[in-house]
């Protein structure tokens, strides 16, 4: 065991560790959150001998951890908008200091109580960093009086955050407010007796009740119960970290990799330059990325191990994403924008990572700039949107994509001198594997089970319609004998089968009444039937994969889709072969 929980301290111990900077907070934790209520009611939790949970810290005495990563300082004012970042604090040469794990907001709260301020703006101000729009309050106890719990509050005791003027104890006024960081100035009991000497008070009172306890909490009472970790491995520092948390809003790992390593940036802002990538691409794009994808992009693209381990974000790393982060970016975007036009969004891409060799392919050969040309690269975006496809359909990236991505990285940079995306090596390298992109004939017979809207529709129709120019969207996926003449039960009736034929979509929803049409002739279709529309367009049966014997009359459905499943078989298992 690396670590094991130690003797308790006071609050007043703790609050000296924070003045010192023996406590700081890693960078994998997120900024200050809590309310000035959350804090009144810490303390009034205090007062009442309520326990306030356990803290986890981790002692740091590794060079290598105190030169590589960034720490902060507690936050000892807070201003809302205006001062909610934690100053950073150079750690290289310190002597060893704990790092707060788990508990930064109880202790972040405890020191703005006892020593620091809380700002907040007004109801029905501007948000302007003004005294008279966000008043700096400190917190305050009423020691004349305990609250009364009829008066349906949750609290005992009044903590309350005030300002200066609103904490004046003016005569005839049924509150005496005591400034409680005053507490931590006084030894014992004779200062108490000072105070509530000065203010009139007998030591037989209400208010010497109030102080003396506060003083024994913060004094006294070793509220501050800590498991100590010493470990140095900084990965299983930060697991230990994701299970601790746990609570609220789970971070990721990459959220923490991202926190306690791109923070090393020297020029640009990460959390800004990523952040601002993402909503660019899910506004512009309807595809929703977000900090893992963004950091397993930069691994793959910088040819690192790409892991979410902390030893992949070091330094020299990480140096690496911001010297090359335009170019990233771009080529992130270019992707994206490529896999769109070729008719994708949030719906159909389920499976984020396969969009990464795109992007890698991209970027190894400097393509960002011209990928999205529609006079260039026409059959480079047919392979790139079969190969995607097919990925989907088949679930290449379900399971270890850590695996399948470092493999494919592989066979694109092995390939990249002549520029074209190179399907037939991919393939060629999974052949034989769980990863195999053949299709057997059951899983074919799944594949043409896929509904119309479904994410496998829309992966597998564009590539038997593959002489569709996808780059220039417009195109519809829909019924062939048209959806409305089942609801009506004009086919049932036709082929002569029981009401049960109209309600039952696998019938006539599939693959097998299913195609790819441009728009505007989709639109002119309007429920024809087809043996009418296919003869008014002149569209021949190879063009709806079905032998020239084929019946489209509405009578024969049942021989017509049976008749495409044979085609649309052979067809789907020659795709691997082209």
């Amino acid at each position: 065991m690396s670590g094991q929980f130690q003797t308790p301290i006071t609050i007043k111990e703790a609050i000296k560790h924070i003045d010192t900077n023996y406590y700081l907070l890693p960078a994998i934790q997120r900024k200050f959150v809590w309310s000035s209520y959350q804090i009144e009611m810490l303390f009034d939790s205090i007062m009442r001998g309520y326990p306030i949970n356990s803290f986890m810290f981790w002692e740091i005495n590794d060079s290598k951890i105190k030169e590589g990563y960034i720490f902060y300082e507690v936050l000892h004012t807070y201003r809302q908008r205006y001062n909610e970042e934690n100053p950073e604090h150079s750690t290289k040469g310190m002597p060893n200091f704990i790092s707060i794990i788990d508990g930064q907001q109880r202790l972040t709260s405890l020191y703005i109580g006892l020593k620091g301020t809380y700002a907040y703006k007004l109801p029905r101000k501007w948000w302007s960093n003004t005294e008279e729009n966000l008043p700096t309050r400190i917190l305050y106890l009423d020691i004349n009086n305990t609250l009364e719990q009829e008066n349906n509050t949750e609290k005992k005791y009044n903590f309350k955050f005030l300002t200066k003027k609103e904490s004046e104890n003016k005569t005839g006024s049924q509150h005496h407010w005591f400034e409680v960081g005053q507490v931590l100035n006084w030894n014992g009991l004779n200062q108490i007796n000072s105070y509530l000497h000065q203010q009139g008070f007998d030591t037989n009172t209400v208010q010497a009740e109030i102080l003396c306890r506060l003083f024994e909490v913060i004094h006294k009472d070793k509220l501050i119960n800590f498991y100590l970790e010493t470990e140095q491995d900084s990965d299983q520092v930060l697991e230990i970290f994701i299970r601790t948390n746990s609570g609220g809003t789970r971070l990721s790992f990459s959220d923490l990799l991202l926190s306690m390593s791109i923070a090393n940036w020297d020029k640009l802002d990460p959390r800004k330059e990523i952040n601002t990538l993402i909503n660019h691409i899910n506004s512009e794009y309807q595809i929703i990325f977000n900090r893992d994808f963004i950091l397993k992009t930069c691994l793959v693209l910088c040819e690192n191990d790409i892991r979410f381990k902390l030893k992949n974000f070091t330094k020299e790393n990480i140096s690496k994403f911001e010297d090359n982060w335009k170019r990233i970016r771009e080529s992130i975007i270019a992707g994206t924008k490529l896999v769109y036009y070729l008719g994708h969004n949030e719906y159909t891409l389920r499976a984020k990572n396969a969009l990464i060799p795109i992007i890698y392919y991209i970027y190894k050969n400097k393509l960002e700039g011209e990928i999205n040309n529609p006079n260039q690269h026409l059959k480079n975006r047919q392979t790139i949107h079969k190969w995607l496809n097919i990925s989907l359909i088949k679930g290449t990236f379900s399971g270890q994509s850590d695996f399948t991505l470092s493999r494919i990285r592989k066979v694109i940079s092995d390939n990249s001198g002549d520029k074209l995306f190179p399907f037939a090596q991919i393939v060629k390298t999974f052949k034989g594997t769980r990863l195999d992109y053949s299709f057997t004939d059951e899983f074919i017979t799944e594949i043409l089970k896929y509904q119309k809207d479904s994410p496998g529709a829309n992966n597998i129709l564009p590539l038997l319609y593959s002489d569709k120019n996808y780059f220039e969207q417009g195109y519809h996926i829909d019924h062939m004998h048209p959806q409305s003449r089942f609801k009506n039960g004009e086919i049932a009736k036709a082929v002569g089968r029981e009401e049960q034929f109209v309600n039952d979509p696998s019938i006539w929803n599939s693959i097998l009444n299913l195609q790819v049409l441009a728009g505007k002739i989709n639109s002119s279709k309007n429920g024809k039937t087809l043996d009418k529309w296919a003869k008014d367009h002149s569209v021949n049966k190879e063009q709806l994969f079905v032998k020239n014997d084929t019946s489209l009359e509405e009578k024969d459905y049942l021989q017509f889709i049976e008749a495409r499943k044979e085609i649309l078989t052979k067809k789907i298992k020659e795709l691997i072969q082209e």
